[in-house]
């Protein structure tokens, strides 16, 4: 009986942070780049266009309006137990709304988060409904820059606040312990996001530990992309590489067998291997919602299924390629 315990909590140990061990070779972001832009043949946006500053980029339009943008993240946190780094993957998928001030030449967008999943990782998986997802609140703290003529897309400061309310999430303390979290101002800031009459938010677990956590969560993400234009539609696609990524996790309670060995503090940084973490966007119409967002992460031919930092102009053409086709048979029909 006592081996069979001692087994079973270090299978649990496995599933602390829910990933497996760290053995990736490591690829930084600027070797990725370089390596797309040497083989990327798609056509970038036209550079030809003149325009007074102060009248605004009639290039503008192309970019503006409502988007879907799926993010592929691999984040590596420090496991508990003496058992080495581990790997946190997943995506997340948002519809994002983006708006251009001709006076300034300035983008401003917003992103709403529609959806999302967790692979799964050594037998377990993490699940929430799609309605928790969506009750994050909207994210308006974003500076995004975008150089047409370049063909450059950058994000700063895509928040994400699950659970918790901070005034200031860019020099905000995060609450380090449960005790801590039940003092001010945190006691004030935490909330129950999801409408279980639980504080924070929750995530069913299910595989080698089965219960639920209830947790609150600080996550920050930056993006650096690409624009690509097909030169018969016009439309744009978006793409590129998620960085900067930091994410802190407190669990306020969990349910099941060993939920003691479960800990309360979880801080993640980004994997540097750069391929695991990217992001693509693709424009949708005015009035879509989350659940046009949804509905284009299941469709195979709106995003690319290829990591574009794997397989390189191949899986980046896809895009276009699909659209071509989707196009030309909207025309015949």
């Amino acid at each position: 009986m006592r081996v069979s315990q001692s087994l079973g909590l270090l299978s649990l140990l496995f599933f602390i942070v829910n990933c497996s061990r760290v053995n990736e070779e490591e690829i930084e972001q600027e070797e990725v780049f370089e390596q797309i832009d040497d083989e990327l043949e798609a056509v970038t946006l036209a550079t030809d266009v003149e325009w007074e500053a102060g009248e605004g980029d009639p290039r503008a339009s192309l970019l503006t309006g409502r988007w879907a943008l799926k993010i592929v993240s691999s984040t590596i946190s420090e496991s508990v137990g003496g058992l080495g780094e581990t790997l946190t993957e997943g995506e997340t998928w948002f519809l994002v709304e983006r708006d251009y001030d001709a006076a300034t030449n300035q983008y401003v967008e917003t992103q709403q988060l529609c959806g999302g999943i967790q692979y799964e990782a050594r037998g377990t998986q993490s699940t929430m409904p799609t309605e928790t997802y969506q009750s994050l609140p909207l994210n308006d703290l974003s500076d995004v820059t975008i150089d047409i003529d370049a063909g450059e897309y950058t994000l700063n400061n895509l928040v994400e606040l699950w659970g918790i309310n901070m005034p200031d999430p860019f020099s905000d303390n995060f609450p380090s312990s449960r005790e801590e979290a039940e003092m001010e101002p945190y006691a004030s800031q935490i909330y129950d996001m999801d409408g279980d009459e639980e504080h924070g938010v929750a995530i069913n677990v299910s595989g080698i530990w089965n219960g639920t956590l209830h947790f609150i969560r600080q996550k920050n993400t930056r993006l650096n992309g690409r624009l690509i234009q097909d030169p018969d539609s016009k439309r744009v696609y978006i793409f590129g590489l998620t960085e900067h990524i930091t994410r802190r996790d407190l669990n306020l309670r969990a349910e099941g067998p060993g939920s003691g060995l479960i800990p309360e503090r979880v801080d993640y940084w980004q994997n540097t291997d750069a391929r695991k973490n990217f992001f693509e966007s693709i424009r949708l119409d005015s009035t879509d919602d989350c659940e046009a967002v949804n509905e284009a992460v299941a469709d195979s031919h709106l995003f690319c299924d290829q990591n574009p930092y794997i397989s390189g102009a191949a899986s980046l053409n896809c895009y276009i390629n699909q659209l071509v086709g989707e196009t030309e048979t909207q025309d015949e029909a």
